[in-house]
């Protein structure tokens, strides 16, 4: 063997290597389920302050992705056999019937994991879903009936996949956003005035109070369904293991997203590949996470997860495409030799 096959032979042993260590990598960081989330999560994660989602659909920062499709037919005829067209009614009375239509009788878990319009379709007539089902459901129906929706989400396990999605709605008439958890059947408001709690007040009393700033707020149970909780303890409990790990998703456009022939593709091929085409494609939501003491080392271990990530496919990206070069000139000096 002369030396330069000798040296070829080195360097594709180097690049099958960098390939399979790469590749081992990732897929030891993706197993479970969970910590794939938290892959994708290091990806789309930005670090705000609370202020910056304190915005009214009127003053809609850049960095929103607004949902603007044409809405489904189906869901104009839904939305029109409830009575709840765009322009008439109230906000908290449209999302509670909105609700109240989307919860089945009885919950049978499961996640979906499907497209918008198969959610709405499937929720109500199987029992199946998880949260983010419900709040991917409630974000077009939403949308169709006029009503301008944020889907927010928080995290126990430091910004992985498990954790909880829940929604909240602007209502005009008073200028505030208002807290609604679809999944679990219920709204919250401060005893004393009556009002809707949004999602930033319910995050400041659970962060600087405590159990204690609890006690001035009722749970406004969703007439349909069982309560997603063995009681009103058992939920505060829930909520509190992830006060600190609160976060924003910036974008409503779930129709959009579906539409999308390059992500349908892709998602024919796995959930993990369709999240990847649509954070190549800019398409993926990011994660606006609120910033605070608690939470600053877990933030700072998502980082770190995020470049070793990026580092990681890098070096797959580089070695796949050195040993497809090398395989090419291979070919093509056979070719040539006479």
């Amino acid at each position: 063997m002369s030396t330069g096959q000798n040296h070829i032979r080195i360097g594709v042993l180097l690049l099958v290597a960098t390939a399979l260590l790469a590749a081992g990598w990732i897929g030891v960081h993706a197993t479970p389920s969970s910590e794939a989330v938290r892959l994708r999560n290091a990806l789309v994660a930005e670090v705000v302050d609370a202020g910056t989602l304190d915005w009214r659909p009127s003053s809609q920062p850049d960095f929103y992705q607004q949902e603007s499709a044409p809405p489904p037919a189906r869901l104009v005829d839904l939305v029109d056999r409830l009575d709840l067209q765009p322009g008439q009614g109230n906000a908290t009375n449209k999302a509670t019937e909105l609700a109240v239509w989307l919860r089945p009788e009885k919950r049978r878990g499961g996640a979906l994991m499907t497209d918008t319009l198969s959610a709405i379709a499937r929720i109500p007539e199987s029992g199946r879903g998880y949260c983010a089902d419900y709040t991917q459901a409630f974000n077009a129906l939403g949308y169709v009936a006029g009503l301008d929706v944020r889907e927010w989400g928080m995290s126990f396990d430091g910004f992985g996949g498990k954790g909880h999605a829940f929604s909240e709605v602007y209502d005009d008439s008073n200028g505030q956003w208002f807290f609604i958890d679809t999944f679990n059947g219920f709204m919250l408001r401060d005893s004393a005035s009556g009002d809707l709690l949004s999602v930033l007040e319910l995050r400041k009393r659970l962060v600087e109070q405590g159990e204690a700033g609890l006690r001035g707020v009722q749970v406004q149970q969703i007439p349909k369904g069982s309560f997603g909780f063995r009681d009103d303890e058992n939920m505060w409990s829930y909520y509190l293991q992830g006060r600190h790990q609160m976060f924003l998703i910036g974008a409503n456009d779930n129709l959009s997203y579906d539409q999308n022939a390059l992500i349908n593709l892709a998602a024919k091929v796995s959930r993990a590949a369709e999240q990847a085409t649509a954070i190549l494609l800019g398409i993926q939501p990011r994660l606006y996470v609120i910033g605070s003491p608690e939470n600053r080392e877990m933030l700072a271990d998502l980082t770190r997860v995020k470049y070793q990530l990026l580092a990681a496919l890098t070096a797959l990206l580089l070695s796949v495409t050195g040993l497809f070069g090398l395989l090419i000139s291979r070919l093509w000096r056979a070719r040539m030799r006479p």
